[in-house]
């Protein structure tokens, strides 16, 4: 798996959000990218299928009853304006026509809820807080595109996603919708909390929190919504017929454009970095990859963090063997002494080893402290082989004392 990352900044929206995503067509992608371009759709849309994912007959039910007891019905529809119901398993759904003709837009939120801790180690032989967005959730958007025909499909109209920084987004969009005329009490952003309407009778608060609750059969959509009031005649005018607005351009520390995903994004959160895996994988041409990133993975293939670890020690040496006879094409003159891990590169020197040593030693530790003593023979084999001028002394006396050897 190849794992790109990106830094995770503080956020503004609730439940921990650290990434928002949103699936359309690549033109669409484009024009928020150039021209600041969002559709804000009415809830109303959402309540009548369309072949995909997106409909449902309960959008922006406020409360229900079994059956239709006259007195809760009149209650009931006292909650909202221009009220009218649905009657579904032996209930009867609430909706205002007034809060469904509001303006809307989701997108997807990478959060806490589905964000969990690893049960096997990544890469740098960690556990991490990890989660994926599933293929269904991107395939649900356009059920009729496949793999093998996407780039049959003339190029602006192929489905592509947006990934975008939480807090950045909002402030942006926040700071835009205000300068023309939205107040902030008009603006209401925050995560669809998910229940089962089918389960028991309920009624939501304040208008318009129906539009931040969906039926629990919705909840891998995991969405974040911006919705804004518009019953002020200035805010529906600013929106037109279709919905759309222009907020201007979009920097790429906001948002930037990625291809269609037809396998699960692996998300992990490692520190204060995300790391994601690509869409489909990035073949760079060699001349395009800098020295210091070549010279970073030999430093990781000495301390096992490549993404194919754990790696052999054969394996290992292949990887430095090859990048080294890249670095060969650069500078015919470079030497990579093996007994200390120094690299002489285009007239300077440089340590490999002193780094990727310390990790390998952690990896060690942690072995040895869950008790998995297979592993940790491995990586002192490992760390002998690459840093043989290393006097350890009794470091590794746990490993050599459970398994009933000397220490070296």
């Amino acid at each position: 798996m190849i794992l790109k990352d990106v830094e995770i900044i503080s956020r503004e929206i609730p439940e921990h959000t650290y990434w928002l995503i949103r699936c359309i067509e690549l033109e669409y992608a484009k024009a928020f990218i150039e021209r600041g371009s969002m559709k804000f759709t009415c809830p109303s849309v959402w309540c009548e299928p369309d072949g995909t994912s997106r409909w449902d007959i309960f959008e922006g039910v406020y409360a229900s009853q079994r059956g239709l007891d006259p007195e809760m019905d009149k209650f009931l529809k006292n909650q909202r304006n221009d009220v009218f119901t649905i009657v579904e398993s032996g209930y009867t759904y609430y909706k205002s026509k007034e809060i469904l003709s509001y303006r809307a837009h989701c997108l997807y939120g990478l959060n806490s809820n589905n964000m969990h801790m690893q049960d096997k180690r990544s890469q740098d032989h960690r556990f991490h807080q990890a989660g994926r967005v599933t293929k269904e959730y991107f395939h649900n958007l356009f059920p009729q595109v496949r793999s093998e025909t996407i780039e049959k499909l003339e190029e602006n109209k192929r489905p592509a996603v947006l990934l975008i920084r939480p807090d950045a987004f909002v402030a942006f969009v926040k700071n835009r919708l205000l300068d023309i005329g939205v107040k902030e009490k008009e603006i209401i952003i925050g995560p669809v909390s998910y229940m089962d309407y089918h389960k028991k009778p309920f009624i939501i608060g304040n208008d318009p929190e129906e539009l931040f609750s969906k039926h629990i059969e919705y909840q891998e959509q995991s969405e974040i919504r911006i919705v804004i009031d518009t019953r002020r005649k200035e805010v529906r005018e600013l929106f037109g017929e279709d919905g759309i607005i222009e907020l201007g351009a979009v920097d790429a520390s906001v948002a930037t454009i990625s291809d269609f995903y037809f396998d699960d994004m692996q998300v992990e959160i490692r520190g204060n970095r995300l790391l994601y895996s690509l869409a489909k994988p990035k073949v760079y041409d060699i001349n395009e990859v800098d020295d210091v990133s070549l010279l970073t993975v030999i430093q990781q293939a000495l301390s096992d963090e490549l993404p194919q670890a754990p790696m052999s020690i054969r394996q290992i040496e292949q990887w430095i063997n090859d990048i080294l006879q890249i670095l060969k094409s650069r500078d015919p003159y470079v030497k990579y002494d093996w007994s200390t891990n120094v690299i002489f590169y285009k007239g300077k020197s440089c340590d490999l080893g002193a780094k990727a040593g310390y990790k390998l030693l952690e990896h060690y530790n942690t072995y040895i402290l869950d008790g998995d003593i297979r592993s940790a023979g491995e990586t002192v084999e490992k760390f002998k082989h690459f840093f043989p001028s290393y006097n350890m002394g009794n470091y590794f006396s746990a490993y050599y004392r459970t398994i009933g050897g000397k220490d070296i």
